[in-house]
């Protein structure tokens, strides 16, 4: 017993017990900074729609992030797989690869970045709810998985079309109200297109001066003559010019402030009563100005265009749009002044007679940024295509409208009697100005940072409750190891200043008696009072200590 006694005390024994003591507090902290500093390795975040149909093409386009540094990674190979099964979350996409699934798509991050998708489903495919599994592989990315719920329906005939205008002011810019026709006096109605009246400020657009008989409504030939142009723009407006039989003149501008114009008909007959009207164009901020080279879109076959930019560099994501179904999405990189972009029309077994091509600069958040074209459906680009989407078109506005113009045009007989491609063209362009212009950001379909960010921080939470108890009851330990070894030691110096002093008493009393008691008294309360602070100050030192280490964990 007395050997054990002996080893507990031994000064080895106290050596590693202190030296095991620091070593577990020291991994306790460890542990928690370690949990503390956990962060997300990689996350996807991928545009689509919630609904798949089948056999259609269904466009996506994401991005594979390093989620710590937020960097796109560049040429991992991407897979979407549709399982025949419910998501429920990444841990158990294990199991859930067990059940049936199949292939829609496959491809490669970009140098951008970007990766672009159609995903098909078969048409024996099952419809209803269904898991889609994105996998993404490379040299900066090894086997990352992510999920998500989706809904698998049959393909649908195209519904009937026609788009919301999508403003382009901020909600307090007080040009919202403005008119673009501010008044029009005389037997001719001029007008202007797009019907808005915006264009992209400091950028090339195009608008469409429209005359028309202030009776009748139908499209007339005449003179007009600039006699007022307000406003800052890049070059000179013409100081005259003739609108077609369609009524139309195409004037393409640089404006870098808002327009006023006050314009009058010629006159070209003696008597003839004049006609005149004051247009007002508004600059918008967009950023960038999108203009097709054809407004066609050929099933199967290319649409080209061009954006105009203030950006130096970059890029632009490219969507195409048929009606509301997203089909085709791309994205191009920004040179000065003006960049080529391409969308690809796919070959679909039915199609409405509306494509929509819409460029912006942010995967995450268009803003302002962005612009769109409208093009017509058509079987190619001959002759006879171009009339017959000038007359679908006329009879498609027509019904959708309550402008007269377009009820003239589409009950006459110009678009069959004109057999000048390019005037077709012409008027097909400044038609569809006469569209409402709508930009829609594509659904978001997974976001997987956001949803691992959330998880590791419950787990992180939980982890470091546990760690902070233990790390806060080791400390208190060694509070008390170390409180009982301060008390110990001034205890042991308090009995041997106590012997000393009976010594010296001894040795005193014959001489001063009384007096010697009374110096004893004064000596030993003094001695209380150094060790009561002594034992103060310590104390109050590792207390400090022990909550400035649990505060500095709390931040962590």
């Amino acid at each position: 017993m007395n050997n054990w006694a002996q080893k507990l005390t031994s000064p080895t024994f106290r050596h590693t017990a202190i030296g095991l003591y620091v070593v577990c507090l020291a991994a306790l902290i460890g542990v928690y900074v370690w949990v503390s500093l956990l962060q997300v390795e990689y996350a996807a975040y991928i545009q689509g729609d919630q609904t798949f149909e089948k056999g259609r093409p269904n466009a996506m386009r994401g991005v594979v992030l390093d989620a710590p540094s937020g960097q796109f990674i560049r040429g991992a190979g991407i897979e979407l797989t549709l399982v025949d099964g419910t998501y429920e979350s990444d841990e158990k996409l294990d199991s859930l690869l067990a059940l049936p699934s199949t292939g829609v798509a496959k491809a490669r991050t970009a140098p951008s970045g970007h990766v672009h998708l159609k995903a098909t489903v078969p048409e024996d495919w099952t419809a209803g709810e269904q898991a889609l599994v994105v996998r993404a592989d490379g040299s900066n990315v090894e086997n990352f998985r992510t999920g998500s719920k989706i809904a698998v329906a049959e393909r649908t005939a195209p519904v009937d079309y026609w788009p919301r205008r999508t403003e382009r002011l901020p909600k307090d810019d007080g040009r919202r109200g403005t008119k673009t026709v501010a008044s029009s006096e005389g037997p001719i109605q001029i007008e202007l297109l797009p019907a808005d009246g915006r264009v992209s400020r400091g950028l090339r657009s195009e608008v469409f001066l429209r005359t028309v008989d202030r009776e009748t409504k139908e499209p007339v030939s005449v003179a007009l003559v600039f006699e007022k142009a307000e406003g800052m723009r890049q070059g000179d407006l013409p100081k005259e010019l003739r609108t077609d039989e369609m009524g139309l003149a195409r004037l393409d501008i640089v404006a870098m402030t808002d327009q006023t114009w006050t314009l009058a008909t010629k006159p070209e007959r003696e008597g003839e009563e004049p006609s005149s009207a004051k247009l007002h164009v508004t600059t918008v901020p967009t950023q960038v100005a999108l203009q097709m080279n054809e407004p066609l879109a050929v099933s199967g076959e290319p649409a080209d265009g061009v954006v105009y930019s203030l950006f130096q560099s970059g890029g632009v994501m490219v969507d195409l749009y048929n009606g509301d179904d997203w089909v085709d999405a791309a994205a191009f990189g920004i040179r000065p002044d003006r960049s080529g972009v391409r969308a690809k029309v796919p070959a679909l077994d039915e199609e409405g007679l509306l494509y929509r091509v819409q460029v912006y600069k942010s995967i995450y958040d268009a803003g302002g940024a962005w612009d769109i074209e409208y093009l017509v459906a058509a079987e190619g680009r001959g002759l006879d295509d171009y009339q017959q989407a000038a007359q679908k078109l006329a009879d498609y506005v027509a019904e959708r409208t309550d402008d007269p113009y377009f009820d003239a045009v589409a009950g006459s007989d110009v678009f069959v009697t004109t057999v000048d491609t390019a005037k077709l063209r012409l008027w097909i362009v400044a038609m569809l100005e006469a569209v409402p212009r709508h930009f829609d950001a594509p659904p978001l379909l997974i976001n997987s940072q956001k949803a691992a960010r959330e998880k590791l921080a419950a787990w992180k939470d939980d982890v470091k409750g546990d760690l902070m108890i233990l790390t806060a009851i080791a400390l208190l330990i060694g509070l008390a190891v170390v409180g009982y070894l301060v008390l110990m030691g001034v205890k042991s110096y308090q009995q041997q200043n106590q012997m000393l002093r009976d010594v010296e008493l001894e040795m005193s009393l014959d001489e001063e008696g009384d007096e010697a008691y009374a110096q004893l008294d004064k000596s030993i309360n003094e001695a209380n009072w150094v060790a009561g602070l002594q034992i103060f100050i310590v104390v109050a030192t590792l207390v400090f200590f022990t909550l400035g280490i649990l505060l500095l964990l709390s931040y962590l």
